[in-house]
């Protein structure tokens, strides 16, 4: 009898998987029929993510992806070609990491960073959507901070866009850091050196809504 009942639940949970469509929404950023990877939950729900994704520095990072829930034709998150992130699931819970150009690496340069953090979990019967900043990220110290603010005060006409660009980023994480002064020459620094254009005034356009994003 115990053999019949384990035969059983099986076949069961075996035809609910099969059962359940888990195709790519139709027209979904990724182009995608099938799901490259599909996570299963402790109440027999499922989400899939539809992308492609390569290995970098020992970890697989997508771009260019959806996560959607499985048997619905809608995504959930969609993240486009310039977002790079890890997908993981801890548990119960799917943890997604959207990677940044941070500058807190040595002198102060870009380092590639896991910043931003969405997570997806089942609370009851409702799917949860949790998104933050990540607090644990080394910020500048008072010193480091007054080096920044300097260089935006000094007259640095012979900067090239690139280096312009490195400073918006000094400025955003000294902003990050504790200083609001320093978020206040962010929104100034394309005024005051003339203005960027091409990639450079792309870049900075998004590190501006980066800054905006985690005012809030």
């Amino acid at each position: 009898m115990k053999t019949l009942i384990t035969i059983s639940f099986t076949l069961f949970v075996f035809s609910s998987l099969v059962g359940q469509n888990c195709n790519c929404p139709t027209n979904n950023i990724s182009g995608a029929d099938k799901p490259s990877k599909i996570f299963k939950f402790l109440n027999g729900k499922t989400l899939g993510l539809c992308g492609g994704s390569e290995n970098k520095n020992e970890e697989k990072v997508y771009s260019e992806f959806i996560i959607f829930k499985c048997g619905l034709d809608t995504s959930i998150l969609e993240f486009d070609g310039t977002q790079n992130c890890t997908v993981e699931q801890n548990k119960d819970t799917l943890i997604i990491q959207e990677f940044y150009n941070i500058a807190n690496n040595k002198n102060l340069t870009l380092k590639w960073t896991k910043f931003y953090v969405t997570k997806l979990y089942w609370k009851s019967k409702k799917l949860i959507r949790e998104s933050y900043y990540k607090k644990d990220l080394t910020k500048y110290t008072s010193v480091e901070i007054q080096k920044v603010l300097k260089e935006f005060k000094a007259n640095n006409k012979g900067f090239s866009g690139d280096k312009m660009l490195l400073l918006g980023h000094r400025l955003f994480w000294a902003y990050v850091s504790g200083s609001k002064l320093a978020g206040q020459y962010l929104e100034k620094l394309d005024d005051k050196f003339g203005g960027f254009d091409g990639a450079i005034a792309e870049e900075y356009e998004d590190l501006i809504a980066t800054y905006q994003h985690y005012k809030k």
